[in-house]
């Protein structure tokens, strides 16, 4: 990165030069002051992503001698009580002492830090700006919610491995139907109730919820009563099979992502085309590169997205195409069967093309092998046509 220099003023406040992917904006500008509570030299946590400035937060131990091992010593805290510890530490402890010459490359008026303080902001601000220097978080200090739902279950592969992508950028809070619900759409339950049950990844950690009921269902009861604060950003997926040209209209992973553009929430539908073998893992590492380009273009609150991922069997993505969604239909039909019993019933069969040709959208540019990338909106109604339909004479 190009950041390697920092400036530490008399009141202990931090200016980082800025890495070159955002070389465009002003200086971060790091408040200092001690915590005890934080492990390790330097901890940091998005405050504000604005027009003007990155504005981060960092705690930073006033002391060498607390930096041993992340956190003070019993010599240092004495043997008060914990009250007492962070009261010595907050008012008793005055500026940083003098110490003995370093190289570290990093000083304060007629001091320098010492080594334990500068590696440490180093592995810090290394892993902030992978990350964290995408999000908006307008109402200051808090992790980055994430909720991640989709239509082919909780426990499906996609969602797993999207999730574990996802955790490098927040917090992610699963929240999904019990049972495949593909092509649900948009249905919502209002005749039964949503029977709600917790569960937990593979290592039995809490991965989050299961809904008896549609995707559009989990999300909505996600937002209102089973988080304790509304997302930053909803993710759906990643889905089963594509979600290209039409089948947007029936997908219920894209119409999870409608639901939560309801709630003015960034929603971002993922979905990945159909083969006989799906690399999900591989999939999700793409996806979360296009959910943060996305995102740091800092996107009007309420975008809806949808993302589609071409098959592991075309080879890597030849890129990011912005396209509109095709409207033709290709594939559909159905199988005629008769039961044991000589009554007729019919199984939906789809073919999705290979290659197609034609003017470019999602359909197309899939089939050959780009990602795609098309920005929707729930409004349906024909604008252009209001005034002219207006005219006609309406009078009963």
């Amino acid at each position: 990165m190009a950041g390697k220099s920092l400036k530490v003023e008399s009141s202990f406040s931090m200016i980082l030069e800025i890495p070159p992917f955002i070389s465009s904006r002003p200086p971060v500008v790091i408040p200092g002051g001690c915590n005890r509570n934080f492990r390790g030299s330097l901890v940091g946590s998005v405050l504000e992503f604005p027009d003007e400035a990155l504005i981060w937060s960092a705690r930073a131990c006033s002391e060498p001698s607390e930096l041993a091992n992340g956190f003070p010593t019993k010599k240092d805290r004495g043997a008060s009580s914990p009250k007492q510890s962070e009261s010595k530490l907050s008012h008793s402890r005055g500026p940083i002492r003098p110490q003995s010459p370093r190289k570290t490359g990093y000083t304060l008026p007629g001091r320098e830090l010492p080594r334990r303080l500068t590696r440490g902001f180093r592995a810090f601000t290394i892993r902030a700006w992978a990350r964290a220097f995408i999000f908006h978080s307008p109402k200051g200090h808090r992790t980055v919610q994430i909720l991640l739902t989709n239509d082919d279950g909780v426990f499906a592969p996609g969602l797993r491995a999207l999730r574990k992508e996802l955790m490098k950028l927040g917090d992610v809070t699963v929240v999904g139907p019990a049972l495949e619900q593909s092509g649900v759409g948009h249905s919502i339950t209002l005749l039964e109730p949503l029977v709600v049950k917790s569960v937990d990844d593979e290592d039995g950690n809490a991965l989050g919820y299961m809904v008896e009921g549609s995707p559009a269902d989990s999300v909505k009861l996600a937002i209102c009563e089973l988080m304790p604060r509304p997302p930053d950003l909803i993710v759906s997926g990643i889905n089963a099979g594509s979600n290209a040209g039409i089948n947007v209209l029936y997908s219920g992973t894209v119409a999870a992502a409608i639901e939560g553009a309801f709630f003015k929430i960034t929603s971002i539908a993922v979905s990945l085309e159909l083969a006989e073998h799906f690399d999900y893992p591989h999939a999700a590492k793409n996806a979360v590169k296009v959910i943060e380009k996305i995102l740091a273009n800092k996107p009007p609150t309420g975008s809806l997205y949808n993302v589609n991922l071409p098959a592991h069997s075309r080879g890597e993505p030849k890129g990011i195409k912005v396209v509109p969604m095709g409207v033709g239909r290709h594939g559909e039909g159905f199988e005629k069967r008769r039961d044991p019993r000589g009554r007729t019933y019919y199984w939906m069969t789809y073919n999705p093309p290979f290659h197609l040709e034609g003017p470019e959208t999602d359909v197309t540019s899939l089939c050959e092998g780009y990602i795609t990338v098309t920005p929707l909106h729930f409004d349906l109604t024909r604008h252009d046509l209001l005034n002219e339909v207006g005219g006609w004479n309406w009078s009963l």
